[in-house]
């Protein structure tokens, strides 16, 4: 089994969506919002590039344009809600929330942070041990901290991975790192 932290390819410039004053930043957590959601408005950030079929939205999370969410639906309707975004020029996007998070980490991960001495000088660590009993069926999922979206391969079937799909329809607009595998090398 491998896991991925599925990023935003920066060939794609993304999306923000707009808010009224005096209302709160938008930070999908987890939490399901489908039942109260107001579709809200966007703006591309470089509106003359081209637009990949998953966008990254300010700076924290996903959205997906109808082709992909024809590609994803079936595969994320149980782990992610689509919230709908108003449409921009004829082009409609889907927030993607991914629903929960995950404790699937061993209680050895560093807590974000890694010690170098020297100086007691401290950096962003990126290493993750998981427990792969622990590893949801679910395509994508989130960490118990911070707003890495990941997904693992060899644990659903195939047509239903998150990773594969996007790869076999050719969506654009997301890389894999991978972060974590049960063969011990990446």
């Amino acid at each position: 089994m491998r896991v991925y932290q599925v990023k935003p390819d920066y060939k794609y410039f993304g999306l923000y969506t707009w808010r009224e004053k005096g209302t709160k930043v938008l930070v999908l957590d987890g939490s399901p919002r489908l039942a109260t959601w107001t579709p809200l408005s966007f703006e591309w950030d470089k509106p003359n590039r081209a637009h990949a079929n998953i966008e990254f939205v300010n700076g924290t999370s996903f959205a997906i344009d109808e082709i992909a969410h024809e590609a994803l639906s079936r595969s994320l309707s149980g782990s992610c809600e689509f919230l709908p975004l108003l449409p921009n020029g004829g082009t409609q996007y889907y927030l993607l929330n991914v629903l929960g998070r995950c404790d699937c980490l061993s209680d050895t991960t560093p807590n974000g942070y890694t010690n170098e001495s020297p100086g007691n000088y401290t950096k962003p660590t990126n290493e993750y041990k998981f427990l792969s009993s622990r590893i949801p069926a679910q395509p994508l999922f989130l960490l118990p901290m911070g707003i890495q979206v990941m997904t693992s391969v060899g644990r659903a079937e195939p047509e239903l991975e998150f990773r594969s799909i996007v790869e076999s329809k050719g969506l654009s607009g997301v890389e894999f790192k991978l972060v974590w595998t049960d063969e011990g090398l990446y």
